[in-house]
């Protein structure tokens, strides 16, 4: 059977508007085509589906990119490495600790620090972490706190060439294991933005 081409398009015509008189009198319900009826449901649900699909395979590159970091470029790391420091033995009242070859990143790294557990030993009342050395005191990084713990902090990165100093008032403190990253610096600013998409 053959259609003219006058004709076909009055069935197309006809077709179109009864899709729209069933659009009309019964909306589809489709949440990724809200505000859409008849045939413009579908695109509004094959746009809905795309985004989805987009989104996905964004999250999915971002994880891949991650866990196909080069080892020498990212691992994780204790601080300090081996046994944790028992302090109060070395110091019996309150004052500084401070372990300059093994509180601080190598040249060429950054440290981002997850925790680091603390203690009070006998007659401490607080205790303060610094940048370097607690005689600027815009070199606070928190404290004094009054309640010994894990401090695990947010999004703090260490460069080269800083450390981290502890204070201490009225005792010593048991200062236990840090864990965190080591990331080389060249890769530094891709680990933070990867950071960021998750």
């Amino acid at each position: 059977m053959s259609v003219a081409p006058d004709e076909g398009m009055q069935l197309m015509a006809q077709r179109f508007a009864a899709n729209r008189i069933t659009a009309e009198a019964e909306p589809e319900a489709d949440p990724g085509a809200a505000g859409f009826t008849g045939e413009f449901a579908v695109f509004g649900a094959l746009a809905a589906s795309l985004g989805s699909a987009a989104r996905e395979m964004r999250a999915w590159r971002m994880s891949a990119a991650a866990a196909a970091a080069d080892w020498d470029k990212v691992h994780p790391i204790e601080i300090p490495p081996g046994t944790g420091y028992n302090l109060a033995g070395q110091q019996n009242a309150a004052g500084t600790y401070d372990q300059p070859d093994s509180w601080q990143p190598g040249g060429g790294w950054a440290w981002q620090i997850f925790g680091w557990s603390i203690a009070f030993g006998v007659g401490t009342t607080s205790f303060s972490i610094w940048y370097d050395s607690p005689n600027d005191p815009s070199n606070i990084i928190i404290g004094p706190m009054a309640t010994p713990g894990r401090w695990e902090p947010s999004d703090f990165y260490l460069m080269p060439n800083r450390r981290i100093v502890f204070t201490s008032v009225g005792g010593p403190l048991i200062i236990g294991k840090g864990s965190g990253a080591e990331i080389a610096l060249d890769y530094l600013p891709r680990y933070i933005g990867l950071k960021g998409m998750h």
